[in-house]
């Protein structure tokens, strides 16, 4: 079976299965949550593409994805709660260094994940490395609840089966570096969705349709996921 026909096979199951019985509830906070990070914002760009003519910042690629999910989230039963819809720091007011500001953001993100221990988190990000010729998603999963392993490998092949044939990388666990994901409480992901050092990944990711197609993945993967846990 085709990736493309797979994931139409899922989204059949999603809509004829699991998409029923949410809308049979009356409350909206009875539909499954998706806490859906896009990494950093406002004062904070995260890597860059450095493009001649503009760099485009790591941060803008980020939301456009998130906001592409979320709205596949929406449009499906879920709940997406969305850590940031706009280009900013959710830094907590009074913080008066970038390095303040930062810290209080990441913490803030936390706290956000931590108000919904039952949803799954997603943190979307892009990759960078010196050797410009690395590229490829790549998942991570969070140490908390050990669910977040078998999202980030489901994930992982279906970025290989959907997206990239030639992406072999393999799902790996969070490192202690990674605040938001090491600590939350929830499944958890942290979505590398490519290279910005690598100018023929980077053109794509920054492509509103490929970047339709990476959120189209990664709601995929959420949707079989969730099959399996409840099947």
């Amino acid at each position: 079976m085709s990736g493309l026909l797979c994931a139409s096979v899922l989204l059949a199951l999603w809509q004829g299965w699991l998409y029923p019985a949410i809308h049979s509830n009356t409350r909206p906070d009875d539909r499954p949550v998706v806490i859906v990070d896009p990494g950093h914002g406002g004062i904070d760009g995260g890597s860059s593409w450095h493009r001649p003519g503009a760099d485009v910042p790591e941060k803008d690629i980020n939301l456009a994805i998130a906001l592409n999910l979320r709205d596949l989230l929406e449009i499906n039963g879920f709940h997406a709660v969305m850590i940031r819809e706009d280009d900013r720091s959710i830094s907590s007011p009074g913080t008066a260094t970038v390095r303040q500001q930062k810290v209080s953001d990441i913490k803030n993100r936390l706290a956000v994940a931590e108000k919904y221990p039952d949803g799954i988190l997603v943190s979307i990000h892009q990759n960078s490395y010196p050797a410009s010729y690395v590229k490829g998603a790549q998942v991570f999963y969070g140490a908390k609840d050990e669910r977040s392993t078998a999202l980030a490998q489901t994930m992982q092949a279906n970025f290989k089966a959907l997206l990239d044939s030639s992406n072999d990388r393999k799902a790996k666990k969070i490192g202690g570096g990674v605040y938001l994901t090491q600590n939350a409480p929830n499944v958890s992901v942290l979505v590398e969705c490519g290279f910005l050092s690598n100018q023929t990944e980077a053109a794509l990711l920054a492509d509103h349709d490929y970047q339709k197609k990476t959120a189209f993945v990664i709601f995929v993967s959420i949707v079989q996921f969730m099959a399996a846990q409840n099947g």
